[in-house]
């Protein structure tokens, strides 16, 4: 496996430009088969997210981002604290580890309630409200109404995810 590139060399290949809303990779010079100096690093990756190829290596741009704010290329996954992956300023990126990433995860799309965590069950007609924590599902009931499985299931996040529950 390649090396990743030191942060001396990612300051050298790219520069930064912040505004209040977006945060982005460019690159610092005109290299061989590489965009103009001043141009935006990256193309669009498959998961949503941006990444870039620097010494033959293809890299997430937000880890890039990471590294070259805190000095150190992170050991874990970096989260998107507000879940748009494309929101790549400083304070929107964390260092999490794989549970605390899961507990930010987005709505799935195969869900029926509009509530994460909240499950229609067939056999008892009531809603079935559940969370998982590092990779153990926790029952929290069974509940008639959806608006109180949603407020036992708001009231568990608070509890068990704290600052990494989903803030959208």
């Amino acid at each position: 496996m390649t090396k990743l590139p030191t942060i001396d060399r990612l300051n050298e290949v790219f520069f930064i430009t912040e505004t209040a809303t977006s945060r982005t990779l460019h690159w610092r010079t005109t290299g061989k088969g590489k965009a103009s100096a001043g141009v935006e690093a990256g193309t669009p990756h498959n998961k949503g997210y941006r990444s870039v190829c620097i010494d033959r290596r293809w890299l997430l741009t937000h880890r890039i981002l990471f590294a070259m704010d805190k000095g150190y290329w992170p050991k874990n996954q970096i989260d998107h604290i507000n879940g748009d992956k494309l929101d790549n300023r400083s304070n929107n990126l964390r260092e999490v580890t794989n549970a605390q990433n899961h507990m930010n995860s987005p709505l799935q799309k195969n869900n029926v309630s509009g509530i994460k965590g909240v499950g229609w069950c067939n056999r008892l007609e009531k809603w079935r409200v559940q969370l998982k924590l590092s990779g153990k599902v926790k029952h929290l009931g069974y509940y008639e109404d959806l608006e109180l499985a949603a407020l036992v299931r708001a009231r568990a996040e608070e509890i068990y995810f704290g600052e990494y529950r989903r803030q959208s």
